[in-house]
This record gives structure tokens, sequence and C-alpha cells, in this order.
């Protein structure tokens, strides 16, 4: 398919706004998930990440792990232990680190629904999912921090994407498409 002639100024101007987008929208989202307070389950959140984090550095089990009352092993450690990985790279509050990794999470959420929405329909459609999912109050909100849902949603996405690109070749899968899908 070829654009026509007087399409493909459009054209090209919806393709430079649908790679741009998300390159405004990450620091706008980090500075804005600076203003999030503190939600209830944040702080065992942390605390489960700093144990898992503990165990994989010094293989140290703090029962964090069984049945128990709080039930923290229900959930993965991945989001807690990246946020505390952090942590330990930048200096500063803790809450606000965890609130950039929310929102960095909520970021990539965003980018991989408009990279689905430019796979099955063109860059306009994925912009237009990149700019609908934005300005969606309850998803803006828990990419600012929301540590259990917004990560799985988000993974999701992106899981959805690489499914998305299979192409029939059973048993052969690419490496460039085996890996991104094995990580989300």
């Amino acid at each position: 398919f070829a654009w026509p002639r007087t399409e493909l100024p459009r054209a090209r101007a919806v393709l430079l706004a649908y790679r741009l987008f998300p390159l405004l929208l990450l620091p706008l989202m980090l500075v804005l998930s600076r203003d999030f307070g503190v939600t209830w389950d944040e702080k065992i959140q942390q605390l489960y990440g700093e144990r898992v984090w503990r165990f994989l550095a010094e293989g140290l089990d703090d029962d964090w792990f069984h049945p128990g009352t709080l039930r923290m092993y229900l959930y993965g450690g991945l989001f807690d232990t990246a946020c505390v990985g952090v942590q330990r790279v930048l200096s500063g509050d803790i809450w606000t680190t965890r609130h950039y990794v929310n929102a960095a999470f909520g970021w990539l959420g965003i980018v991989y629904v408009g990279r689905l929405g430019r796979l099955l329909s063109g860059p306009g459609t994925g912009l237009l999912a990149m700019v609908l999912l934005t300005v969606s109050p309850r998803y803006l909100g828990d990419a600012m921090n929301n540590p259990k849902d917004l990560p799985l949603a988000a993974l999701m996405a992106a899981a959805l994407y690489y499914l998305m690109r299979l192409e029939p070749g059973y048993p052969h899968l690419g490496w460039r498409l085996a890996v991104p899908l094995t990580l989300a």
C-alpha cells in the first residue's frame, strides 16, 4: 500500500506525533508522580521488596515467602524488588522513588498500548490509543502509585503486543520475539 501524494505530509505528521508523544509523556509522568501520597499498602509492599532483595542478595528468608497473615507470597516480587534496586541507586525519599518506578511502568503500558494500536491499524490508531489511555483518570492515577495492579496491566500490554506479533512457525520462535515475550 502506498500513500497518495496528498496524504503523505499528514501521514508523516501522524507518525512523528506517534513517536514524540511517549518521549514527552515520560518526563511529565515522572514529575506528576512526586505529588501523589503513599497508599495504604505501599508500606507493606516496600517491606516485601526489601525482603525479596535481601533474599536474592544474601539468601536470607524472613518467612515472607510462606503462607501467613500477610499473604505476600501470593504476589510477585518483581516490581517491589525493582523499586528497592532503584532506591539503592538513587538517593532521596523512598516513596518518591517508588512512585517514579510506578510512573515508568505506567508509561511502559501506554507505550505498548500504542504499539498494539499501530500494529493493528497504523500510527494514527496507536497515537489515539496512547492519548486515550493517558487521559483515563483511573489509569493515570494508578500509574503514579498502584504497586500491584499497574505493573501487571503494563506488562500484560507488552505481552499482548508480542503475542500479536507471533507468526505461525511452530515449533520455531525467533529470539527477537522470544526474549521480549518471555520478559513481559
